[in-house]
């Protein structure tokens, strides 16, 4: 039996994590974008700050001083966004997802989670 680490826990962010390098990030060289992804919700918020660049993309528990983008939204939507059952604009929509920084590079970042999304299939 195969072992799945929780939604959101280290070991899943430990798991995506070992997965994003081989992401391919239409970036030009030296041009990064960093988003910072905060989920709360009545217990607390962990935060995560993923890191996109020419060479590939990471992801590491905490917070940044100045990120390109910070996202915000709850442990239900998170999940339903990893799982492809909603979208980003109907999140924002229902007030589920706010996002707050340089709104010109979210479509980078949605060529991310395509990406990813596709890979996640495969896997």
């Amino acid at each position: 039996m195969t072992n799945v680490a929780e939604f959101l826990s280290d070991a899943w962010i430990n798991a995506l994590n070992d997965r994003l390098p081989t992401l391919t990030v239409l970036l030009e060289i030296g041009d990064e974008i960093v988003i910072e992804m905060v989920v709360r919700d009545d217990s607390g918020s962990r935060t995560w700050t993923l890191t996109l660049g020419a060479s590939g993309a990471s992801i590491v528990p905490g917070a940044v001083k100045h990120p390109t983008l910070t996202i915000f939204t709850d442990p239900e939507t998170a999940l339903d966004l990893s799982n492809n059952t909603t979208n980003a604009q109907r999140a924002i929509d229902s007030g589920r997802l706010r996002i707050r920084g340089d709104l010109n590079r979210l479509a980078v970042v949605a060529r991310l989670m395509n990406n990813l999304h596709a890979k996640n299939a495969h896997a």
